[in-house]
């Protein structure tokens, strides 16, 4: 018998019932266009990150410190001059913030498929994504074509400037 997933946690639930590696094969999630928003005017210097699921928030608050950019945080609960923080959001709310941001940022603490949604639709949208490396986060994104992915989390402002002068 041969298994097919489109989620990490799947694949460990399959693998639990007795199912070899050999057996699985994970795949790239499919999006739909329907699910996309029209195409959105972009904000210049504009960074989305979102998701609740494994996030370094914290790494990416101290990395935008100083840098002429404003991050919309979705959810978020606290707003500063520098950050617009939406609480949570229905899903295609949160995919037109999403559009209109100039790149994305998916900071994520963990080596399960965390940030995997945001990943795929970002690409979908064609923005530039800046990611925590991770065996998940390297099955999509091959590092200075794709995206850049992030070896640490003192990474993230070099990698996001790199991202800012690339525009």
């Amino acid at each position: 018998m041969r298994a097919w997933t489109f989620a990490s946690t799947s694949e460990h639930s399959l693998l639990q019932q007795g199912l070899t590696q050999a057996q699985l094969e994970l795949y790239a999630w499919p999006f739909d266009r329907r699910l996309m928003p029209e195409a959105q005017r972009t904000e210049p210097g504009s960074i989305f990150t979102g998701g609740e699921s494994s996030r370094d928030y914290a790494s990416l608050l101290s990395a935008i410190e100083g840098l002429p950019v404003r991050l919309v945080m979705v959810p978020g609960t606290t707003s500063t001059p520098q950050v617009r923080a939406t609480g949570r959001l229905p899903f295609h709310q949160f995919l037109a913030e999403m559009a209109r941001a100039e790149l994305v940022a998916i900071p994520v603490t963990t080596e399960r498929a965390s940030g995997l949604t945001v990943l795929v639709a970002a690409m979908f949208l064609g923005k530039p994504v800046a990611v925590t490396r991770t065996r998940w986060t390297e099955t999509y994104v091959e590092h200075l074509k794709d995206g850049l992915l992030v070896d640490h989390p003192d990474d993230w402002r070099s990698a996001l400037q790199t991202l800012l002068d690339d525009r």
